[in-house]
């Protein structure tokens, strides 16, 4: 009896001591005198197990290769390791050049090799696929972070940017999936392309004090669907391509003080309600949540996600922006100021436009300007613009093309009104059918099979156009519906100078 119970505390007492083994090898804090001699302070028994890792002295590329070994991966991508590394501090460390390569990049048959190219900087792909790591605290004396230094670690929640820093290259922290919040140090002047792309899970995003940096490049943060709080500094001048694209839960956004200018897409499939210009920008002005320029003669920026469905363009507006209104999927009707002249590319673009009058003043719709409304049906045209540019609306489920007047035939692009297999009526003044038709044709403008020409159907809508202030407003059948063309029998038709008169259509 005695000798089991002997048995059992050896048996505890040995567990204990294993126990302990295993707790010294899961931690463990190195400081090295000479860079590439991390694998001689190792053990083979602790590269593989150590989970928390403290280094400090001068490293290389051999020292990286070892601690991405540890970590899980190889010198490839996709080639990993039994390595259980997770948290990694450097903060006392310097990154030396030299010691090799700790990454290989394939090109065909031939290998590119990357390795620390400069003293104090986290170098191309320096942690790159590193899918374990989830704490990461960079040497203290850190320039730079290189392009795809941390691309796909989708384990990372933390990495702590030092001061020093002044740059993050192309895709550095792309696609790390679990971090949370980025503090961008002061010293950045510039960031990459992509730089946090695809970070789905990070939520906030704080600048330093004093942060002057001033292009945000395409793709920045294009795909951050959690991203609900961004405070830009001020000195921001440049919004690049899809920089703020497909950011799900970002529903505000504030233009810098010095922004002057975007991409068209910047903020393409991106919720948001309300857009607000920080005080001291002298080129553009908010008003209910909507971007113009200073003068507010042309609309810039409609925030896609608002609830409305019917906006009012202010009367001074001369011009809608590029994608102003693209993915408005709420806006159903749309009431354009009579001083409209132009209307640029994908203005109006996968909206949910239903119907739109254009004023008399509208000289030109550019390409693709109206094209995925699916919803849209009937177009009215108070005068004759010069141009429809190719796809202007295309994919639209048009039936219904008014020309109240036409001096000349507009110049038709190609595929201007394809539609989603819907027939167009086109309805034009009397002596404009045969030329109109025409167009349509050479051009290539509407499907071969899917349109008719039609003379409208009595000279007084014409006439009434032409009459300075008798312009027509609105027009509504015999039951009080209002129709953007005439229909056959009793039409009630609102002029701009207060008057409403009742026309038979026959």
């Amino acid at each position: 009896m005695l000798q089991i119970f002997t048995n059992k505390k050896n048996i505890a007492l040995m567990a204990f001591a294993l126990m302990c083994i295993m707790a010294n090898a899961q931690q463990k804090s190195v400081t090295l005198t000479q860079a590439g001699t991390l694998n001689s302070q190792i053990t083979a028994e602790e590269k593989f197990n150590i989970t928390n890792l403290t280094v400090s002295g001068p490293i290389n590329s051999a020292d990286i290769l070892f601690i991405r070994q540890m970590a899980g991966t190889d010198s490839e991508a996709n080639t990993s390791t039994n390595g259980k590394l997770t948290h990694l501090d450097l903060q006392a460390a310097s990154l030396v050049s030299g010691g090799g390569s700790y990454y290989f990049v394939k090109k065909g048959t031939a290998k590119k090799g990357y390795g620390v190219s400069e003293n104090n900087l986290v170098d191309h792909y320096m942690f790159s696929g590193c899918e374990k790591l989830v704490e990461v605290k960079l040497p203290a004396s850190t320039q730079k972070i290189n392009n795809y230094a941390f691309f796909g670690c989708k384990s990372l929640t933390s990495c702590v940017i030092p001061a020093s820093v002044d740059h993050i290259g192309d895709n550095a922290f792309a696609q790390c999936q679990a971090l949370k919040n980025i503090q961008i140090p002061a010293a950045v002047a510039t960031m990459g392309n992509a730089a946090f792309n695809k970070c789905t899970a990070l939520e906030t995003i704080t600048f330093d004090e004093g942060c002057a940096i001033t292009i945000i490049n395409a793709n920045t943060f294009n795909g951050c669907t959690l991203l609900k709080d961004v405070k830009l500094p001020s000195t921001v001048e440049e919004l690049g391509k899809l920089a703020f694209a497909n950011c799900s839960a970002l529903t505000a956004f504030t233009l810098p003080a010095a922004f002057i200018e975007k991409a068209a897409d910047t903020f393409q499939n991106t919720p948001i309600k309300d857009y607000d210009v920080e005080e001291g920008n002298e080129g553009f002005s908010a008003v209910d949540g909507v971007v113009y320029n200073e003068d507010k003669t042309e609309l810039l920026l409609y925030p896609i996600a608002r609830e409305e469905n019917s906006f009012t363009v202010p009367n001074q507006v001369g011009g809608i922006g590029e994608q102003a209104f693209f993915g408005a999927k709420n806006l159903k009707q749309i009431t354009l100021s009579n001083k409209l002249t132009n209307i640029l590319s994908k203005a109006f673009a996968q909206s949910g436009l239903t119907e739109i009058v254009f004023p008399a003043e509208l000289t030109s719709i550019d390409a693709e300007a109206f094209s995925g409304c699916k919803a849209l049906t009937t177009v009215t045209f108070k005068g004759g613009p010069s141009g429809i540019s190719e796809k202007a609306f295309f994919g639209t489920g048009l039936t219904t093309v008014t020309f109240n007047q036409m001096n000349a035939v507009p110049e038709l692009h190609q595929q201007a009104f394809f539609t989603a297999r819907t027939t167009i009526n086109f309805f034009v003044p009397a002596d404009k059918v045969d030329a109109f038709k025409q167009g349509l044709t050479a051009a290539n403008a509407v499907s071969p099979t899917r349109f008719e020409v039609k003379p409208l159907t009595t000279s007084s809508i014409y006439g009434l156009q032409q009459e300075g202030s008798a312009v027509e407003v609105s027009r509504f059948n015999a039951a009080g519906q209002r129709i953007s063309a005439p229909v056959r029998g009793l039409n009630i038709v609102k002029i701009a100078n207060g008057k409403v008169v009742k026309r038979i259509e026959k």
